[in-house]
């Protein structure tokens, strides 16, 4: 491996959740965290399948995720794993055993990323990646 970091990272946009009542989740955080709602995305705003509020707090930034109907990738991501983000641990400790040690990124709404091995998923990440950089 070379002394420069083949994934150079500049900063992170924000945390997505996956939550089963994105609204309710977007009034909590608001109440018991004096975040602020920036972005609203839904059924008023075209999108039939989920409700995502976007929260700031400062340079925190949350995404919270639900579902509006079943079928969806993410109401089956809901279903098999409940409200939350992924055990990055684990998924970390592939990626260090694979030979790399800087920052990750994890899609958890993807059902094929879910079901692809990590010996086979975590080389064609890092192809990819480098073809767009």
């Amino acid at each position: 491996m070379s002394g420069t970091d083949e994934f150079p990272v500049t900063g992170m946009d924000s945390v997505v959740f996956a939550v089963g009542n994105a609204r309710q989740a977007a009034h909590y955080y608001s109440a018991a965290f004096g975040m602020r709602c920036v972005a609203y995305r839904g059924p008023e705003t075209g999108c039939r399948d989920e409700a995502a509020y976007v929260l700031e707090s400062g340079q925190a930034r949350f995404v919270l995720r639900g579902a509006l109907r079943p079928g969806t990738a993410l109401a089956r991501h809901h279903a098999r794993h409940g409200d939350g983000v992924i055990d990055l641990r684990r998924l970390r400790g592939a990626v260090e055993r694979a030979g790399y040690t800087g920052p990750i990124e994890v899609e958890i709404m993807n059902e094929a990323v879910w079901n692809t091995p990590l010996d086979t998923l975590l080389p064609l990440i890092k192809e990819r990646y480098l073809a767009c950089v």
